[in-house]
């Protein structure tokens, strides 16, 4: 009977646990979708960055927080939004043919790059090259801003100490990204439907002022 106590009493409190584990994690996962939808609801670029940041901030130790747009046209990374030290860095541009850089890598491979720590990036790279700007981190993670098939850009996140991200932060990482890119692609699309609007407008303008001058004429 003892025996029976015991096990029943571990049963209940291993149930107990996991049905806590449970709620704990679908309440994260609707407080996902809520972010989620406030990030890919606006149009404006710097407030899709400043949001995204603000919530990476408030989960993972984010040392540096970097948000590449990819510019296929010139080869060219545009590093738009930078943090290092809570602190926003002017923006900075990176070419492709830069093969030792882990931004480079991870558009060109379109894959994701997590280290634990700096000696580890030479699974990627050829040569572990100090930071073009701002201090040497050690956990170091790349994602990339993918939508149907093509790179938009990448997102990292960088912290001083080593194996700083668990399993649980980085899955939370790949969500954001993926929110990222959706956001992103929206901002561009709604971008380059304002300047095809500017276009016609300008074309009318024209066409009436031609209209002028020949019934002038």
């Amino acid at each position: 009977l003892l025996c029976a106590g015991l096990v029943w009493s571990l049963y209940s409190w291993r149930t107990r646990r996991l049905n806590d584990m449970i709620d704990l994690r679908t309440a994260d996962i609707l407080k996902l979708g809520e972010v989620g939808r406030a990030l890919t609801s606006t149009l404006d670029p710097e407030q899709v960055f400043a949001r995204m940041y603000g919530q990476v901030r408030r989960r993972l130790d984010t040392g540096v927080f970097l948000i590449g747009i990819y510019d296929e046209s010139s080869e060219q990374i545009h590093f738009v939004y930078r943090i290092e030290n809570a602190r926003r860095q002017e923006a900075s541009v990176m070419s492709m043919h830069e093969t030792d850089r882990p931004a480079v890598w991870c558009i060109r491979e379109q894959r994701e790059l997590v280290v634990a720590n700096s000696k580890q990036l030479l699974e990627y790279v050829g040569t572990v090259l100090p930071p073009s700007e701002g201090a040497a981190t050690e956990t170091i993670v790349y994602f990339p801003l993918m939508l149907e098939q093509r790179v938009l850009g990448c997102l990292s996140v960088q912290s001083l100490q080593a194996d700083a991200y668990d399993q649980n932060k980085l899955e939370f990482l790949r969500v954001m990204a993926s929110y990222t890119a959706i956001a992103l692609s929206n901002t561009t699309a709604h971008g380059d439907l304002a300047r095809a609007h500017r276009h016609l407008k300008e074309t009318q303008s024209q066409l009436i002022q031609s209209e002028k001058m020949a019934s002038l004429g």
